[in-house]
């Protein structure tokens, strides 16, 4: 018991910075994306070149995931020389495999006009896509260092200690957003730079902080990173099985703009960004939940404590389920007046598209913990299916109607697909807890029923009564109204399942028992 509210004590103290710094986030969404925003066009360009980063992102081949894995199962054991041992082999693998990444984005800086089409006309455009792809070629080596700091953390769920530093990281940049943009000034390549040169800052303070806290050694670490046969073997199946789940995940969820800026041009991809930035909201968000439980997933499989892992699952399951349905649905309504409010009525091309991509995560209750739950049993085979299907539906569908459908087939059919892996992975987890589909639907989301007509008709209502126009007011006022809707909607769902009810009053109760005894 003792263990467990410690590891609640931890949940609570990530959740709490991650709060802090989703507010952040949401402040530079109120801020500076409708100053970015002020000309689609350079905005299109440099949506563009940010997604190129995600060749940086997945350059690990998978190793990198995999270090994540096998570090928490060391820690669990108490053995940081293993865990260190891993996490430098795995940032060997990711070096040498980000220099091909590195030189191919130096090419394309200097050919933008291949890659983004419609921008070769424009001498601004050109030099502005250059200078972009130039700064993520020179800060490519930072991801190394962020993905150490990553590993460092999350395995002894600790990730708060870091959230300060990029919460302190996150207000500076919106504050440099006054000087960049405004008052005849639209210093994009500049803010870029900026932007990266605080990434470092906060890296050198998250070193400084892991060294202190932990004793961790970097220059162990240093060494450790080279190739072992040993840790070859040991990571490789699952290293390569996440690499293939990453190339899906890639083609699938990252790829979007570089496909519409290609085939559809620059304007598209700002209407389609603008959708894609929700969405994004939206994962980081609901990832930010379940990821301490994915590390505590992978703590008692290296213990084998297959009950308490059930156990942990059907907590999930429940808890997650208004977390992640109440929002997206209170988003989806409320979306029209949301963008107009937000960027203004010359991206209402991107309401419908916002509206379909949110749809995407009604129901990540489910697909978050049955991802993490095949992963950490290494049931690859599930895993590949799932991989396997989501693209293929995905290309298939926006090949064949993206001519006539244009920026929305992108929306729609990476809905349909995640809907699919949706039903699987509900096999799945009935399979796992030994009940029928009809069951588990009823004792996962038949609760939710009212909440979501609550918010459908508040949504209505609010929808005619908001004459939504750009700027920070409006803003405001959609955000009282999403804030109203989702607290209301959580109250009616706290009174109707009585399972959550009683186990947000048992968490409560074990959290202030702690902090009692630790008073006395």
């Amino acid at each position: 018991m003792a263990e467990t509210v410690s590891y609640i004590n931890n949940y609570v103290k990530i959740y709490i910075w991650k709060l802090a710094a989703y507010i952040a986030g949401f402040a530079s969404l109120a801020i500076v994306t409708p100053r970015v925003t002020s000309s689609a066009a350079l905005f299109g360009i440099f949506s563009f070149c940010m997604s190129l980063n995600i060749f940086f992102q997945y350059a690990d081949l998978g190793f990198i995931n995999a270090a994540q894995k096998y570090a928490s199962e060391y820690y669990g054991r108490r053995d940081q020389d293993g865990e260190i041992k891993v996490t430098g082999f795995c940032c060997f693998i990711f070096t040498l495999f980000i220099i091909p990444v590195s030189l191919f984005i130096l090419w394309i800086s200097f050919y933008p006009e291949l890659m983004i089409k419609g921008i070769s006309s424009s001498p601004e455009e050109l030099k502005l896509a250059s200078r972009l792809l130039l700064v993520l070629f020179l800060f490519s080596p930072v991801l190394i260092a962020q993905r150490i700091i990553q590993i460092i953390f999350a395995v002894r769920l600790e990730d708060y200690y870091p959230q300060r530093i990029n919460i302190i990281v996150s207000l500076i940049r919106i504050a440099s957003v006054f000087y960049f943009f405004g008052n005849g000034r639209y210093l994009l390549f500049e803010y870029f730079l900026f932007y990266n040169l605080l990434t470092i800052a906060a890296i050198l303070a998250n070193i400084i902080i892991a060294k202190k806290r932990y004793n961790y050694s970097f220059l162990y670490l240093l060494r450790c990173c080279r190739f072992s046969k040993e840790l070859y073997n040991k990571t490789s199946k699952l290293a390569y099985n996440s690499f293939f789940l990453s190339l899906s995940w890639i083609i699938f969820y990252e790829l979007d703009l570089l496909y519409i800026g290609y085939f559809l041009g620059k304007n598209e991809v700002a209407y389609y960004a603008i959708g894609l930035t929700l969405l994004r909201f939206f994962r980081d968000a609901f990832g930010t939940f379940y990821y301490p439980f994915v590390i505590r997933f992978n703590h008692m499989v290296g213990r084998n404590e297959n009950e308490a892992l059930s156990n942990l699952y059907k907590t999930l399951l429940r808890i997650g389920a208004p977390i992640t349905v109440i929002p997206s649905v209170a988003m989806i309504v409320l979306m029209k007046p949301l963008i107009l409010s937000w960027v203004g009525p010359n991206y209402e091309d991107s309401i419908f598209v916002a509206q379909v991509l949110a749809t995407s995560f009604l129901l990540s209750f489910i697909t978050y913990p049955a991802g993490a739950l095949l992963t950490a049993r290494e049931q690859l085979r599930k895993l590949y299916l799932n991989a396997t299907i989501q693209p293929l539906i995905f290309v298939t569908g926006v090949l064949c109607t993206q001519h006539f459908l244009g920026i929305s087939s992108y929306a729609l059919f990476k809905s349909l697909a995640i809907q699919v892996n949706v039903f699987l992975f509900i096999l799945y987890s009935a399979r796992y807890l030994n009940i029928s589909i009809v069951s588990f639907l009823n004792r996962y989301m038949k609760q939710l029923i009212p909440s979501v007509l609550f918010i459908i008709g508040f949504g209505y209502l609010a929808g005619k009564l908001i004459h939504a126009q750009k700027g920070l007011y409006s803003l405001v006022t959609v955000g009282i109204c999403l804030s109203v809707a989702v607290l209301c909607a959580f109250t009616i769902y706290y009174f109707v399942d009585v399972e959550f009810k009683n186990f947000l009053k048992s968490t409560l109760g074990r959290l202030m028992k702690k902090d009692k005894q630790q008073i006395a």
